[in-house]
């Protein structure tokens, strides 16, 4: 008799504990969603190294002729990415462009070499300096002043678009 008692005791008591742990189980909640925001329109999201930025894309002849140039401002950690159909030495200048900017020289999706590029407004078209592409590239990316230094953006990092 004492056995009979000591195991429906215990079937009891494991029974509770089962039904304890079910219910623990099925009364948590899902950890939140974080929230993300959708991004501006033509903004696309690029990672450089460790660094995300926002860029607009210049894909044609007119797009990458025009730039940033008369622009007088760009947003934090926003930039524009100039995708050329072939690779080759690309020359850049400042005519126009009202901020100063860090250009990204890409080739193969990897940085080959940056610089930092200040406004001419008052230049001659013929003594504008020209921002000339270290290697072949295929890819330039354009963002605020600094950018490439606050982000410690080097040559050999990857670009992931």
């Amino acid at each position: 008799m004492k056995t009979s008692r000591i195991i429906i005791l215990s079937a009891v008591a494991i029974m509770v504990l089962l039904f304890c742990l079910g219910l623990s189980v099925f009364s948590k909640k899902n950890p939140p969603v974080p929230e993300t925001k959708p991004l501006e329109p033509g903004l696309s999201e690029i990672t450089i190294g460790n660094s995300k930025l926002y860029v607009e894309k210049a894909t044609s002849d007119e797009e990458r002729s025009r730039g940033l140039s008369g622009r007088t401002e760009l947003g934090a950690n926003r930039g524009m990415m100039f995708v050329f159909p072939t690779s080759g030495t690309k020359f850049f200048w400042m005519k126009d462009t009202l901020i100063p900017l860090d250009i990204i020289w890409v080739a193969n999706n990897i940085v080959v070499g940056t610089d930092h590029m200040f406004t001419e407004l008052d230049t001659s078209l013929s003594l504008v300096k020209h921002y000339i592409s270290p290697s072949p590239v295929d890819t330039v990316i354009e963002t605020n002043l600094n950018w490439t230094t606050n982000n410690n953006i080097n040559v050999g990092d990857k670009v992931l678009y």
